[in-house]
């Protein structure tokens, strides 16, 4: 029984690990993504 709850919390941690991950990606891309759109409206702008 005992090990059958340490593999659960194992897996646990282990999605959660992935979340986290995956949110930071997300906001990574979202931020280069904001960064790549306002660069290019300036330049859009500037012409």
């Amino acid at each position: 029984m005992s090990e059958i709850l340490s593999v659960k919390n194992l897996l646990d941690g282990y999605l959660l690990l992935m979340n986290s991950y995956i949110l930071v990606i997300f906001k990574a891309t979202n931020s280069i993504f904001t960064i790549y759109k306002s660069y290019y409206i300036d330049i859009i702008y500037s012409y």
